[in-house]
């Protein structure tokens, strides 16, 4: 069985962002940040739409409204 090691700090945190947003644009790099924020499976979270966000945490609705405000069309 594979094994995955957590993400013990923020310097992590930040690098495994970075290289998301090198490697594959800020998408990714925004789904990390949202998912680190958020208490759901990464299935929820890629199927989530504006219609259906119902989130109290500050930092997740940042970055969602970030996204909402930049690609207006996306739902």
């Amino acid at each position: 069985m594979n094994v995955v090691d957590a993400v013990n700090n923020i310097e992590e945190v930040l690098v495994v962002e970075s290289l998301l947003k090198e490697h594959h644009g800020q998408i990714y790099a925004d789904i990390w940040r949202a998912g680190l924020n958020l208490p759901c499976r990464i299935t929820e979270l890629l199927s989530m739409s504006y219609d259906n966000i119902d989130i109290k945490n500050k930092k997740a609705m940042d970055i969602i409204n970030s996204r909402r405000k930049e690609y207006p069309g996306d739902y």
